[in-house]
Parts: structure tokens; sequence; C-alpha cells
């Protein structure tokens, strides 16, 4: 009777670690399409402009911590936790631009990037402040 409860035993434990597989960690390296991009803007807290367009290319992270999207365009990033930061040479102001995107969502297969921008002006003594949320949605390929 021992032997018996000993063999079921084993055989249990044998299920067990056989049964369990290792999750896969999250990467950010692959190449991913960018399924939607919404941007919402704001004049002094005021929504002034809504839009999402859907199927905007791809994008590709390579291991080097560098990348490069459906254009040609080419960047760095770094990610800490869930904090990603793009860093691109941003022709419009012939500097080099940075923004940190926190991921709402991240696995293997989806990802939510979100991130809010915002500025203040003043013009003829008056303060405007924009701000901009945008929010990328990615799916592996």
């Amino acid at each position: 009777m021992k032997t018996l409860k000993f063999l079921a035993f084993v055989g249990i434990l044998a299920l067990a670690f056989t049964s369990c597989k290792k999750e896969e960690e999250f990467t950010l390296v692959g190449k991913w399409n960018v399924d939607k991009v919404t941007t919402t803007a704001f004049l002094n807290g005021q929504q002034v402009h809504h839009e999402e367009e859907t199927n905007q290319g791809w994008i590709q992270f390579f291991s080097g911590n560098t990348g490069v999207d459906d254009d040609g365009g080419t960047f760095q990033w770094s990610l800490s936790g869930d904090n990603l930061t793009i860093t691109f040479d941003d022709p419009d102001e012939g500097e080099m631009a940075s923004f940190t995107f926190k991921l709402t969502t991240k696995t293997l297969q989806k990802i939510v990037a979100e991130s809010t921008f915002e500025e203040s002006y003043e013009i003829e003594g008056q303060v405007y402040t924009v701000s901009v949320n945008l929010i990328l949605e990615l799916s592996k390929l």
C-alpha cells in the first residue's frame, strides 16, 4: 500500500512539472503593425480635436535599442518597466525629439501605449495651454 501511495505521489509530481510551460517574457524586439493611432487635442482644457486612424503601417524594434518604421525613419528606444521612450531626429525642428509612452497593455501579441504632451504659449499677454493625448495600438506581425 505504501508503494502504491508513493508511486501515485511521484506520478502527480511528474505530471505537475511536465504540464507547466515556461511563460515567454515580454519583448518589444520584432515587427509590430500599427493597428490604430488615436489623437485627442485640448486647448486650455477644452477638447478641440479627436481623430482615430487605423492601419498606419509598421514599426520594428531591434535588439540594439534601435528601430525603423515603414517609411524608413530610424529611432532609438529604451524600456524601463512600463515606460517606453522613443528618440528620433525631428526634421521639422532640426533636432532630436523624445517621447515617453506608458504601456497600458503589454502582451506577447499586443501593445497599447499612451502619452500626453503639454506646452504653454503666450500670445499678446494671453497664455494658451495645448495638450495632446496619443494612444498607439500595436499587434505583433
